[in-house]
């Protein structure tokens, strides 16, 4: 999903949106990946992994 697909969804503010995924990136939560539809978004999914470092 693209941040705003998810901002979609969700009815939060895109910034809020970015701020979230952000914060779940750097815990490892989520994975980015370039859209092959348009270069230019990145889509977000759920990662593999979970990192229970940051509790």
């Amino acid at each position: 999903m693209t941040t705003a697909q998810i901002a979609d969804r969700t009815r939060l503010s895109p910034r809020t949106v970015r701020n979230a995924l952000s914060r779940l990136d750097g815990r490892n939560l989520v994975r980015e990946r370039p859209s092959f539809r348009d270069a230019r978004k990145t889509l977000y999914e759920p990662s593999a992994t979970l990192d229970t470092t940051h509790e």
